[in-house]
Order: C-alpha cells, then structure tokens, then sequence
C-alpha cells in the first residue's frame, strides 16, 4: 500500500489583477499535514506552485496519479486557487447550463479545466483505491456577497465568455449526469457551486478560509476522522467565523463515512 498526493497552489498568475495570495501557504499546509499526520512520504508528494502549475502540468499531475494507482493505494489530489465558470460545451448535463472550472496558471478563459475534463480522468480510478479530490476554489459566477477581511477565489468570464451562456437550460443531472454512489473518489469542495470562496489572515498568514480550518481540524482530530465529519465541524467553524460558505462533499455514502486518507 502506498499514499501519494498532488498539492497544487497558485497565486502569481500569469497576467494582472487576478493574483491572491494563501494558495501556496494551503499546498504546503495540505503536504505538511498529510506527512506529519497521515503516513505520507515526502518523496510522494508532490507540491506544485504558480507558474508550474500550468494547464498541461495539473491534467498530467492528475493522470499520473490515476494511472500509477494500485490496489491499496491512498491517493490525493489537492487545488487552491482561482475557480469560475464557463458555459458548457454541448453535453446537457449541468442544470445551471455551466460547466465549473480551475483556473490554471495562465489564466486563459479558452484554455480551463473544467469538470466535463476531469471527470474521464477520475472515471479512471482503479477500483480499491481511496482516492480523495479538495478543492479550495469557488465556481460562482458572482461573488458577491461579505466575505471577512479577504480575497474571493473566483474570476468572472469575461463577457465575450459569459454571454454565450443560454438562458433556456433544460434540467439536467449533477455530476454529469451519474449518481455519488457510482464516484470513484471522494470531493471535498470549499464552498457550493453557486457560493464564493475566501482566503484571509489567520495567525498572520495568508490562507484559503476552507485549507485554515480544514487542516487545522485534521491536525487536532487525527487519523480516524471521517469526510462528512470534517465537512461538518468545517461548516460550523466557517459559519462561527463570519465566512458564508458551505464546505460540500460528494461521493458513495461508504466513502463519506470512512476514515479520510485511509485505505479501502
């Protein structure tokens, strides 16, 4: 059995304006965490900051971890930074008619990831293999609403990009369009789909709100806390904080319930 994680943070991005700042502070959390607290070995993790976490080096990153997966093996793939929306691409499957995206390091609207993109990857994951995705981004289109004291981790599509987005979407099925009990890994998100994201300073550091209180829960708690507990205490504490996101989990129910980080 082997545990393997992609810890990608992104601040410096390429261009102006749309730069944050807790991005690295979170991948170097996260691969902290996973080492100090969780059996991991340094030489597998792999931590991947701004300019290096370009589009082609986060779908590799993501596709080498699936493809080297055995049975057995705890795998971990972790994204701060920059989330937004763009409108979907012809598959019918998203009811808001958008398809929700990272925002790689170049920052080109015409060359996102988005989920229509990494869900035949994670489709991919070898059965007996505990695979968990988090995700410290946001995917509103319009985040708007107070956040305390930070920055939002969302860039709007520009309007040539938005506008192509139809009014009249036919309802569709979330995760495009298969049921949490046929995901082969577990999601954490930083906030719902239509909710912003926020980084903060937290004991004079620079954090995503969600990595800040999500690592330091784990910290506390330890090995044998279970996905759906840590989204719980994550929401209370977020809530007691000000901060109005909802952190999210998605996956089978035997997935939400078993210890994070373990093997199957």
């Amino acid at each position: 059995m082997r545990k393997r994680a992609v810890c990608i943070g992104i601040d410096d991005y390429r261009g102006a304006g749309i730069d944050l700042r807790g991005c690295g502070n979170d991948a170097r959390a996260w691969a902290r965490l996973l080492e100090d607290g969780f059996g991991f070995r340094r030489g597998d993790i792999r931590v991947i900051l701004d300019a290096d976490a370009t589009r082609r080096t986060i779908l590799a990153s993501l596709e080498r971890l699936v493809g080297e997966a055995r049975l057995g093996d705890v795998c971990v793939f972790i994204y701060s930074g920059h989330g937004t929306w763009v409108p979907e691409r012809g598959r019918g499957d998203e009811a808001d008619g958008r398809d929700e995206a990272l925002v790689p390091w170049e920052a080109d609207f015409e060359r996102l990831i988005t989920d229509d993109e990494l869900r035949p990857v994670l489709d991919r994951i070898p059965n007996g293999i505990a695979f968990t995705v988090i995700a410290d981004a946001c995917y509103s289109g319009t985040a708007t609403r107070f956040m305390p004291g930070g920055r939002i981790r969302c860039v709007k599509p520009p309007a040539a990009v938005a506008g192509r987005l139809t009014a009249a979407a036919p309802i569709r099925r979330r995760i495009l369009g298969i049921g949490e009990e046929r995901m082969a890994e577990l999601y954490l998100s930083a906030a719902a789909d239509d909710e912003p994201a926020s980084e903060g300073e937290f004991d004079g550091v620079t954090r995503g709100a969600f990595s800040w209180f999500a690592v330091r829960e784990l910290e506390a708690s330890g090995p044998g806390i279970t996905g759906e507990q840590l989204v719980a205490r994550v929401r209370r504490a977020l809530a007691a904080a000000g901060y109005p996101q909802r952190p999210q989990i998605e996956g089978p129910a035997a997935a939400k319930r078993r210890a994070l980080f373990s093997p199957l």
